[in-house]
């Protein structure tokens, strides 16, 4: 694995994100904000230092986390077995999360140029 650089325009790959299926859904829902927080929040630190992604990728073979990648605006792009393929091109999709990501990327391309 190699670190992370300022000035580097990379591509990433989510392998995994999950909530136990014991807990009840209210504090299972709260578990999965807190993980697409932690996920943006990350972002947000590699933005302010001029990290960007260009691309995200991630599968899922479960009914949920194929519904959740679609409503984040991540695009199918293939299969590998049971597992579907998705993207997302922060750079150009109109997904909440790319346009957080953008404009983090804008303040810190703001900051440097002060």
């Amino acid at each position: 694995m190699l670190p992370f650089r300022q000035g580097d325009k990379l591509e990433c790959i989510v392998m995994g994100m999950a909530t136990t299926p014991e807990a009840n859904p209210s504090k299972r829902a709260y578990y999965g904000r807190s993980l697409i927080n932690g996920l943006v929040q990350f972002l947000s630190k590699l933005a302010e230092n001029n990290v960007t992604i260009t691309k995200f990728y991630s599968t899922s073979a479960t009914p949920t986390g194929i519904a959740i990648l679609r409503n984040a605006h991540f695009k199918g792009i293939g299969q590998i077995g049971k597992r579907i393929v998705f993207e997302l091109e922060t750079m150009s999709s109109d997904a909440p999360l790319a346009r957080r990501y953008l404009a983090a990327l804008r303040k810190q391309g703001m900051n440097s140029a002060s």
